[in-house]
């Protein structure tokens, strides 16, 4: 089994001392420059764990804002089962975590993704346009129901 040196411990036991979760310890002697063996073997924990907690981090620290503009174009490539890689950047301003989904639609030729926010947003909008000021459908079934009720009720008096 492959050791870690005894000055490299010491230091990476200098990086995490005071931290209390394995996730802030992986965190910190990623950004430190170790290797993801090396953390695991540190920590005692799998090589996975190691590798899912500094892919997601890396994930949230995108260099985008919205303040700073994108490419206006961005070619990326399919695979032969028709999967796609959506960039990093595109997926944070987006909301969509790795893994997370979107909404794909396609109008006249262009495929527009949205992020589930987006995409509920969009329809409480076409629905509040559908309304047309007539207010609430569940309203107007209890005012339906109750002149039911009371031309009932005048019909048995």
């Amino acid at each position: 089994m492959i050791q870690i040196d005894s000055a490299d411990r010491l230091e990476m036991e200098r990086i995490v001392a005071g931290m209390t979760t394995k996730s802030e310890k992986i965190r910190a002697l990623g950004k430190a420059g170790y290797a993801r063996a090396d953390i695991a073997r540190f920590l005692d924990i799998r090589y996975q764990h190691v590798r899912n907690v500094l892919v997601q981090a890396e994930e949230s620290e995108t260099p985008y804002s919205l303040d700073q503009p994108l490419p206006p174009g961005l070619w990326v490539s399919v695979a032969s089962d028709g999967r796609m890689a959506l960039p990093a950047e595109y997926r944070h301003l987006l909301g969509v975590a790795a893994g997370g989904s979107l909404f794909l639609q396609l109008e006249d030729g262009t495929l527009q993704m949205k992020s589930r926010e987006r995409a509920l947003r969009d329809a409480q909008e076409l629905f509040a346009r559908l309304d047309r000021g007539k207010g609430s459908l569940v309203d107007e079934l209890i005012a339906e129901r109750r002149v039911e009720a009371g031309r009932e009720e005048n019909d048995n008096a």
